[in-house]
């Protein structure tokens, strides 16, 4: 503000005030100094009038800090606009108008009340102005909301929201996230300094918008890159991006690595690393020769060629086809350890050659007790079949066949396709044969009632007759019936059956008197089988009767009917007054009289 002293001065005895309009920044004038009463002098041209009162100075009775001085224009030269702070009484100047205007605005006062003076003037002297006031005005300063944002990510800003009172300024903190950079902060009239954007005074509500950006790396390459080149030469390259770079190695020549920055080659495509910091790239290309490959019929080799580097082995694997195995491997000085083929180091192109040959495998035979195979060892190439004739020997039958993926299709027996020596494995079981037993009628058992028996094997049956029943006959399977009835078989080749027969019998009992006897005593005879008996009277008697069994006596043989029960024949004797003599009896196995003879050995 300039402030105007009035300062005395003396010419010719005569005391006069003089305004001055020297700026004087330590003093201000109050109401009182403009009461003081001043000589006026008569000026050249003559005097100025003094111009009327503005009145009213109007300004709000309140205010946010934004208000305007209203006068009344009553024509002056100039009007003065004074401040007073607080109520005070001293007033400093703050601002000069021509003669147009009629009000003044101000703008952000701080919170107090104010009082404003204006003075309207003619001339530069100040006894030529007249002087009114203002009301009081109360300036009330409100708050204003700061907020704060991030535009698309890449930091932070605190705090988000502040509320700040008009006029005064605030700051914000700005944080980057790693691998970014502020790419611009804008509002509220600020200005960045580091980490923190400083607002100019707050007059409203207003925003602060950040906005961040990727760092940027560059890989470059080297000046001068032999025996190849690269493309591009270089990349701008976002942080944590990855950049992608083409070499082309020159005829003869593959991409070998790239020294720099860090990252990973794949053929001729070499990509970077994620980007943290800027680097070079080195290329590097080596020489290179082929490496061709020759296989026969029956296999291959594995790579079919190789580009290898100079100096540096390469190895192929050699694959024989099923059924074929590797006769040779040759070329490229190399050493086969199967089945790599591995060559020298390499300084030159060459080839490498592999011979295959037809596999043979051997089939061998492993054959149990009761039969033969034929043939029972053989070789066969691989991929083929080998048929082979199982035979077992008379009582035997096949058991087991197995081994070689043998399978039976009806008449023999034929492996898998060869692609491993094996063994084909045959069992044999000796056949089993059932002896079964016929009881033909009734009259008695066999036992036991039947029998298993393997091949060439006999068996011997109990023929056992009921009670009244004798063995009539017995036969079958080739056997024969021995003395106690047991039947045995002859040796078994086949399912076979033993038939028995049994024979009704009855008993023809005797009984006699004194004077002789019968022979035999008692008979066993088959149902409707007639039996003889002889009676023989002792020394001096004879047969007085014989009967029962509706028999006959013919001399002194008794002959019963046809016996169908047992039955009894009663013989008596008598005393005998004739000449007596001796008669011999023969009989046969059964008791019956065969033929009769005297002491002498005369048939009669």
């Amino acid at each position: 503000m300039i402030f105007y002293s009035r300062k005395p001065i003396v010419i010719l005895g005569i005391t006069i005030a003089i305004f001055s309009s020297l700026p004087v920044f330590a003093q201000e004038t109050t109401e009182a100094d403009e009461k003081v009463k001043a000589f006026a002098i008569d000026l050249p041209g003559g005097n100025p009038t003094v111009p009327p009162s503005v009145r009213p100075v109007t300004v709000p009775s309140t205010s946010n800090g934004d208000f305007t001085i209203s006068w009344s224009n009553v024509g002056a030269q100039s009007y003065e606009i004074y401040m007073s702070p607080n109520g005070g009484s001293s007033y400093g100047k703050i601002q000069t108008l021509g003669s147009g205007y009629s009000n003044y605005s101000v703008n952000n006062y701080e919170a107090g009340t104010y009082r404003f003076r204006v003075t309207a003037c003619n001339s530069s002297n100040r006894y030529y102005c007249s002087h009114t006031y203002s009301n009081n005005v109360t300036v009330t300063l409100p708050k204003y909301t700061v907020s704060a944002r991030v535009d698309g990510g890449g930091g932070s800003v605190s705090p988000a929201t502040q509320s700040i009172q008009k006029g005064k300024r605030t700051t914000i903190n700005v944080s980057k996230n790693t691998g970014y950079e502020i790419h611009s902060i804008t509002g509220c009239n600020g200005s960045l300094s580091g980490g923190t954007y400083t607002t100019g005074k707050i007059t409203s509500n207003c925003s602060v918008t950040a906005r961040f950006k990727k760092k940027t790396f560059s890989a470059t390459s080297i000046i001068k890159v032999e025996n190849g080149d690269i493309s591009p030469l270089a990349r701008t390259i976002e942080y944590q991006k990855t950049g992608k770079f083409t070499l082309t190695p020159d005829s003869g020549y593959r991409s070998s690595s790239v020294i720099g920055c860090p990252g990973q080659l794949n053929g001729n495509t070499f990509t970077t690393a994620p980007m943290t910091a800027s680097c070079y790239l080195n290329p590097q290309f080596v020489k290179v020769f082929s490496v061709t490959t020759e296989a026969s019929a029956g296999g291959r080799i594995d790579p079919v060629s190789r580009v290898v580097d100079s100096g540096m082995e390469a190895e192929f694997t050699i694959i024989p086809d099923l059924g074929y195995e590797t006769q040779s491997v040759s070329g490229c000085f190399g050493e086969y350890s199967k089945p790599v083929y591995t060559t020298t180091p390499v300084s030159s192109a060459c080839t490498v050659k592999a011979k295959f040959v037809k596999k043979t495998y051997d089939v061998n035979t492993n054959i149990g007790t009761g039969g033969k195979v034929r043939p029972e060892h053989a070789v066969v190439d691989a991929g083929d079949r080998l048929s082979l004739t199982i035979s077992p020997d008379i009582g035997y039958k096949i058991s087991e066949v197995n081994g070689c993926g043998v399978t039976f299709n009806g008449t023999a027996y034929t492996t898998t396709e060869m692609t491993v020596d094996c063994t084909v494995n045959a069992t044999f079981e000796k056949i089993d044969y059932e002896i079964s037993t016929i009881v033909e009628g009734s009259g008695g058992i066999v036992s036991p009632s039947q029998a298993i028996l393997n091949y060439g094997e006999k068996q011997t049956f109990h023929i056992i007759a009921n009670s009244g029943y004798r063995v009539l006959s017995t036969h079958g399977c080739h056997g024969s019936l021995h003395e106690g009835n047991l039947f045995e078989t002859g040796a078994i080749t086949e399912d076979c059956s033993v038939t028995s027969t049994f024979q009704k019998t009855y008993q023809v009992k005797t009984n006699t008197s004194v004077g002789g006897s019968v022979m035999p005593l008692k008979r066993i005879v088959d149902s409707g089988g007639k039996a003889s008996l002889t009676i023989v009277p002792a020394l001096g008697y004879s047969i007085l009767s014989a009967n029962g069994c509706k028999g006959e006596l013919s001399g002194n043989v008794f002959t019963t009917s046809e016996i169908n029960s047992d039955c009894l024949v009663n013989v008596t004797f008598k005393l005998d007054t004739t000449e007596r003599r001796v008669v011999f009896i023969h009989t046969d196995l059964q008791g019956s009289v065969a033929a009769e003879s005297d002491e002498n050995g005369n048939v009669h």
